[in-house]
C-alpha cells in the first residue's frame, strides 16, 4: 500500500467515522422524539434506554452504512479536488480510479458486511429493541402484528 492510498484511506476512515456518528446520532435523536410519551408512561431507566438503543442502532446499521460510505466518499473526493491533489495526482500519472481503488475495496467490504448484518444480525436486534421498547413503555410482551397475524384459507367453491 503506497503512501498515496494510505492517505486517501485514512482521510476517508475519519470521514465516515463522523458520517456515521452523525446519522446514528440523528436516529437515537428521532427515535426518542417518537418514544418520549412511552419512556416516561413506563418509567424507564437510564439503563434500559442504554440496553434499547444499544438493541436498536445495529438493527438500522444495514440502512445507514451505505448511507454513510456514499456522504463519505463524495466529500473525500470534494475534497481532494478543492485541495488541488487530484490534479497532481494525475500530473504525477496516478488516475482517478488508482486513487479510489481502496475506497472500491472498502466499499465491497461495507457490502459483505451490510449482507451479514441483514441475514444474521439485525432482525434479532430489531426483534430484541422491540421487546425491550414493550417491556418499558408497559405494553406487556406482544410481538407484532405479524407474529400474531393469521390466515385460513377460504374453502368455498372448492372441490
Amino acid at each position: 500500500m503506497s503512501t498515496l492510498d494510505r492517505y486517501v484511506l485514512v482521510e476517508w476512515l475519519k470521514v465516515f467515522g463522523v458520517a456515521l456518528g452523525a446519522l446514528i446520532g440523528l436516529l437515537i435523536l428521532q427515535d426518542a422524539a417518537n418514544h418520549a410519551g412511552d419512556f416516561r408512561q413506563g418509567g424507564a431507566t437510564l439503563g434500559e434506554l442504554v440496553t434499547y438503543y444499544g438493541w436498536l442502532v445495529p438493527g438500522y446499521l444495514p440502512w445507514l452504512l451505505p448511507v454513510a460510505l456514499f456522504v463519505s466518499s463524495l466529500f473525500v473526493f470534494a475534497t481532494l479536488r478543492r485541495n488541488n491533489e487530484i490534479a497532481v495526482s494525475r500530473a504525477c500519472g496516478v488516475s482517478v480510479t488508482r486513487l479510489s481503488r481502496f475506497l472500491l475495496v472498502a466499499a465491497f467490504c461495507l457490502s459483505g458486511l451490510t449482507y451479514g448484518l441483514n441475514v444474521s444480525w439485525s432482525p434479532l436486534a430489531t426483534e430484541k429493541a422491540q421487546g425491550v421498547l414493550n417491556g418499558m413503555s408497559g405494553k406487556g410482551l406482544g410481538r407484532g402484528i405479524v407474529s400474531n397475524f393469521e390466515m385460513e384459507p377460504g374453502t368455498e367453491g372448492r372441490r
